[in-house]
C-alpha cells in the first residue's frame, strides 16, 4: 500500500505530475456527467482516450501494469455485475408512472407499461451500472438513496412540523395580517 501511494506522485503526463491528475480529474468528471446523464458512450470514449494518453504520453507502463495486477479487471467486473444485478432490482423498485396511463386501466395493466417502459432502458442502464459501478455507486448514493432516506425521516416527523407551521400561523390575527399589507 505504501509503495501504491509513493507511486501517485510519480506519474507523469506530459512530462508533469500536474498534467497527469488535471487529465485524470477531468475523465473522472465525464465519468460522472456520463452516469447523470444515463450515457455511457461518453464513458467509453473518455476511457478510450484516458488509456490511450497513458500509454503514448505518461511513464505508466501499461503492459507491464496489466502483466503485474492481471486479476485486477476480473475482480472489477465480477463486483460490477453483481452491483448491476443489486441496482437493476432497486430500478424496478423504483415509482414509476409511464406518462400515457389512462385512468381506467388495472393495476396490472399499469404494471406492464411500467415493465415494457423501463426494459426499453434497462440495456444501457445495466452495462452503465456495470462497467462504471464506483462513479454510479457513489451517484446513486447520494442522489436517490439519501433523498430515500431523508424523506422516510420527514414522513415520520411530518405531523410535528406541520403542528408547528399551524402554530405559527394562528399566532398571527388577521387584523395584523391586514395590517402589514
Amino acid at each position: 500500500m505504501e509503495q501504491i501511494l509513493e507511486n501517485l506522485t510519480g506519474f507523469i503526463l506530459f512530462g508533469s505530475v500536474l498534467w497527469f491528475w488535471i487529465f485524470t480529474s477531468a475523465f473522472i468528471l465525464v465519468l460522472f456527467l456520463s452516469d447523470i446523464y444515463e450515457n455511457g458512450y461518453y464513458a467509453f470514449v473518455s476511457f478510450l482516450v484516458f488509456l490511450g494518453f497513458l500509454h503514448f504520453k505518461s511513464n505508466l507502463d501499461m503492459v507491464s501494469f496489466i502483466q503485474l495486477y492481471w486479476y485486477t479487471p476480473l475482480i472489477y467486473l465480477g463486483v460490477g455485475v453483481v452491483y448491476a444485478m443489486i441496482r437493476t432490482y432497486f430500478y424496478g423498485r423504483k415509482p414509476y408512472t409511464p406518462p400515457y396511463v389512462n385512468k381506467e386501466d388495472s393495476a396490472e395493466e399499469v404494471r406492464e407499461l411500467k415493465r415494457e417502459a423501463l426494459k426499453s432502458k434497462l440495456k444501457n442502464n445495466v452495462f452503465r451500472w456495470w462497467f462504471l459501478f464506483p462513479v454510479s455507486l457513489i451517484n446513486w448514493i447520494f442522489t436517490d438513496l439519501l433523498k430515500d432516506f431523508f424523506n422516510a425521516i420527514y414522513s415520520k416527523l411530518r405531523k410535528v412540523f406541520e403542528g408547528i407551521l399551524d402554530m405559527g400561523i394562528n399566532s398571527v390575527s388577521v387584523e395584523d395580517e391586514k395590517e402589514e399589507l
